[in-house]
Order: C-alpha cells, then sequence, then structure tokens
C-alpha cells in the first residue's frame, strides 16, 4: 500500500507517508481513511511526507483534492503540510490558492523541518 499512517494523540499531529505510485482516487481514499481513523480527531495538524511518491496531479486534479479537502474540512479543521522536496517550489503558490479556495490552510515544503515549524506555528 502507497499510503501509510500514525497518528501521535500526544502531539497531535498525524503523520502520513506517501510511496511509489498514486493517482487520484487512491488520494481521496487515503484522506477519508484518515479522517475515519478512530485515533484521528478533525483537531489534529496532519504532516504528509510525499517526497517518494510518484504522482505529480495535474491542475485539474489539485483542484479535486482541494474540493475533497474543503469538502471533509469538518475532518480536517487544522492545517496540513505536505512535503514534497525539491517539486515544492514550483507547485507551492498553486497548492495554496487552491487550499484558500476550498476554506482550508495547506503548506507545501522542501523539507520535514521546515513543514513542522508551519504546523507548530499558531
Amino acid at each position: 500500500m502507497p499510503f501509510h499512517h500514525h497518528i501521535s494523540p500526544q502531539d497531535g499531529v498525524a503523520y502520513v507517508t506517501v510511496a511509489g505510485p498514486v493517482d487520484l482516487r487512491a488520494t481521496i481514499r487515503m484522506m477519508g481513511e484518515l479522517a475515519k481513523d478512530p485515533a484521528f480527531n478533525p483537531e489534529f495538524k496532519v504532516i504528509v511526507d510525499a517526497t517518494d511518491m510518484e504522482y505529480s496531479p495535474s491542475l485539474g486534479e489539485l483542484r479535486v483534492i482541494a474540493w475533497a479537502l474543503g469538502h471533509e474540512k469538518h475532518s480536517f479543521r487544522n492545517k496540513v503540510a505536505v512535503v514534497r522536496g525539491a517539486r515544492s517550489q514550483g507547485l507551492r503558490q498553486i497548492y495554496n490558492r487552491f487550499a484558500r479556495m476550498a476554506g482550508f490552510a495547506l503548506g507545501l515544503f522542501a523539507d520535514e523541518s521546515t513543514a513542522m515549524r508551519w504546523l507548530r506555528e499558531t
């Protein structure tokens, strides 16, 4: 399975790892599985390590992902940080725009330490 998540209730963070080939449907299904996990709290922050993910969503797919997260924002009430490595630079503004349109806080980062700093900000 290309998705794995670990929930840390004491940190209030869900850690998601994505590796290998995935597609739009699998990405949306993963969001639903995390939201339904009994250990997950909608107030938790989420960090997604997608540095080894073999999927670059098109603009249309990014819009669908943002819509799906917006539709599920009752399940994701806090920040979502996505780590994409060097790929993040060119996509950061697009991710931010779609996230704002959907009404949630999503950040795209080149490395985990920067993503964690952003998650810890109020």
